[in-house]
């Protein structure tokens, strides 16, 4: 989980709060790239297109996780280049947050939470802004939870009991099949 592994690293390494920092050369380009998924997300909403939407929203945290991994924050190999990498991730997943409300607007909003940004601020308008600066307070967070596969089991057998009950075909169901 992105969220929980930089808002954890913010914790651990600077006391919860977010380090010095600005957009590097790769932060610019992870910048210009939400320009263009934000752009994407925007006209695939307005044509109700809302699962490609979604899925434009996913490619882009993708992005952000790979830039994240890329860098290696922590190696600590450089201070000043811990901290553009940290100022730049947390401030992308302030703006995914912001992207991913309308599909499930309560973890989204728990994350803009522990971002220290306020429900008033969440808007589409400012999500190319670099909103959150150095020293602001930031709570790590698990947005999710790891489903354990003794945990699948049991909800594959409620949903197959509950197709039974009601006369549901099996194939009509598989599709919890492919959820591991």
């Amino acid at each position: 989980n992105l969220f929980y592994r930089v808002t954890h690293f913010i914790k651990s390494n600077f006391d919860g709060k977010v380090p010095k920092g600005k957009l590097d050369k790769d932060g610019e380009e992870l910048y210009k790239k939400l320009e263009e998924a934000a752009a994407k997300i925007k006209k695939n909403v307005g044509d109700v297109h809302l699962r490609t939407a979604l899925n434009n929203v996913f490619a882009f945290t993708s992005e952000v996780n790979k830039y994240f991994q890329k860098k290696k924050p922590w190696e600590k190999k450089n201070a000043y280049d811990v901290g553009n990498t940290i100022y730049t991730s947390v401030n992308l997943l302030r703006s995914i947050s912001v992207m991913l409300y309308p599909y499930i607007s309560s973890t989204a909003e728990a994350a803009l939470n522990a971002l220290g940004t306020k429900k008033k601020d969440i808007n589409w308008s400012g999500i190319l802004e670099e909103n959150i600066k150095p020293g602001q307070k930031i709570e790590a967070k698990l947005l999710f939870k790891k489903i354990e596969d003794k945990d699948l089991d049991k909800a594959k057998k409620y949903v197959s009991k509950y197709a039974k009950k009601k006369d549901i075909k099996e194939s009509e169901i598989s599709r919890t099949e492919q959820i591991k």
